[in-house]
């Protein structure tokens, strides 16, 4: 059985002060940073910002990262890249941040919200990143203890 895909895909490049909030389902949503789709190609000078929510407080989001060429590190730096911290703002706990072709594949969020923030310089600019995202339950044979929003399972 397929599941069905819905396109959360924006050319919109969302500021720190107000983030775009994109809530995660059991369907798969798709997220790329602006100029991905139509030019294959991210604009300079960008700081764009997501949020990105569980349906329910007890759920987590998992971020999947299927394609991404972002400016590679110079000297050490990188100066565009993208950011993952595991919270719903800019001051939540970092969980990866990358650039040029190494990315992480996937990531799960220890709240129920990821903020992702992508960043570019004025000098060079790549392709960019194609990334989707779904809400997590409890894995199989575990079950949901909602008041701290964790997963258990009895020996």
């Amino acid at each position: 059985m397929l599941a069905s895909c819905y396109s959360t895909t924006t050319e919109e490049c969302p500021p720190k002060e107000s983030p775009l909030i994109l809530t995660a389902t059991k369907w798969r949503h798709f997220l790329t940073t602006p100029g991905f789709v139509k030019k294959r190609q991210y604009s300079p000078n960008l700081s764009c910002h997501w949020i990105i929510r569980a349906s329910r407080p007890e759920n987590k989001v998992q971020l999947f990262v299927h394609e991404s060429q972002i400016e590679d590190r110079l000297f050490g730096v990188c100066d565009d890249f993208i950011e993952v911290r595991d919270g719903g703002n800019s001051l939540a706990t970092p969980i990866v941040k990358w650039c040029g072709q190494s990315n992480p594949t996937s990531i799960i969020s220890s709240t129920d919200r990821l903020y992702i923030h992508f960043q570019s310089d004025s000098y060079y600019q790549e392709v960019g990143a194609n990334m989707s995202y779904i809400e997590q339950y409890c894995p199989a044979g575990w079950t949901s203890f909602k008041a701290l929003k964790r997963c258990y399972r009895m020996q």
